[in-house]
């Protein structure tokens, strides 16, 4: 009898021991030339130079040797990196993840949600992310990971962005993560959250202020489902927030009336209020609301009130 041969693939194996790349050593402290001496100037003189360049400039100065290339790769020459309006590759991304940006714009860019679940998964110092102009596909990454050094978070124009979305963004994880003992958020040390032309209600602001303790800048502009009720809660005494917003931003919204004038003086501490395009709010009441607020609150621009504090 023939024995019969299996013709599916072969059983896939795993090795029995994870190999790890050789840790990356110390950059040089001087370039070598060609007759093997060293350059004059040391790498501590050469990162001053560097100091003046833009990040353009660097990019081409890593071309030069793989000296200048782990020099010019330092993070301080790499805190801001903004990648707005651009199409971004696999080589794009791993250059980012080796930069370490504190600040990263991908705004109106082609990146998907794996891309991103991928990126932020490996950026543990971005403090300030902004991608606006994105999808709830792609930003519903944020809710599979977790970002405990976001400070800013920019959202705005994004398609899809509703209240359920950004409650899986800002809630603690579920128990199904593995971690069923975790109570703070996601974005435990947010301080502003941008969701201009978004279409959230009073249930994102709910949450908002249950979760997020340090939030002091908010960016509701241009969004429809937000009404009076919404900004009585997040200025009422028993918010925390009352005492630390320090900018609100109500542009555009059009179910808002004089009344959210009286909730805003709960709180001490604004700096900047922004009513410009509610067309139910007054301009004899935003005059009122800054005589009374704060004697040097300064009315710009019909409905914009700034009040400057020493």
């Amino acid at each position: 009898m023939i024995p019969l041969i299996p013709t599916g693939p072969p059983p896939e194996v795993h090795p029995k021991y994870i190999i790890r790349p050789h840790p990356i050593g110390a950059p040089k402290e001087f370039v070598e030339l060609e007759n093997g001496s060293k350059h004059a100037l040391d790498r501590n003189v050469w990162l001053r130079i560097f100091g003046f360049l833009t990040q353009s400039d660097l990019c081409l100065c890593m071309r030069v040797c793989r000296t200048w290339n782990r020099w010019a790769m330092d993070h301080r020459f790499w805190l801001k990196l903004d990648l707005s309006q651009q199409k971004l590759s696999q080589f794009a991304l791993v250059g980012i993840v080796r930069r370490q940006p504190n600040f990263l714009d991908l705004s109106w860019t082609n990146i998907t949600f794996k891309q991103l679940l991928w990126l932020l998964n490996r950026l543990p110092r971005v403090q300030e992310l902004c991608i606006q102009g994105a999808t709830q596909a792609t930003l519903s990454a944020l809710g599979q990971v977790s970002c405990p050094r976001i400070k800013v978070l920019d959202v705005r124009w994004s398609v899809g962005v509703v209240d359920s979305l950004l409650n899986e963004i800002i809630s603690p994880p579920s128990p199904t993560e593995g971690r069923a003992n975790e109570t703070k958020s996601r974005l435990s040390l947010l301080s502003e959250i941008r969701l201009a032309g978004c279409d959230v209600t009073g249930q994102t602001i709910r949450t908002l202020v249950r979760y997020c303790d340090y939030l002091s800048k908010v960016d509701f502009s241009y969004c429809p489902g937000v009404v009076d009720e919404d900004v009585d809660f997040i200025t009422s005494f028993n918010s925390p927030l009352s005492r630390k917003l320090t900018q609100v931003d109500f542009t555009g919204c059009p179910k808002l009336s004089d009344i959210i004038l009286h909730f805003l003086k709960r709180c001490n501490g604004l700096r900047r209020v922004d009513l410009r395009g509610c067309k139910q709010i007054s301009a004899e009441a935003v005059k009122d609301f800054a005589e009374s607020y704060h004697e040097s609150s300064e009315i710009v621009e019909g409905k914009l009130v700034l009040i400057k504090r020493s």
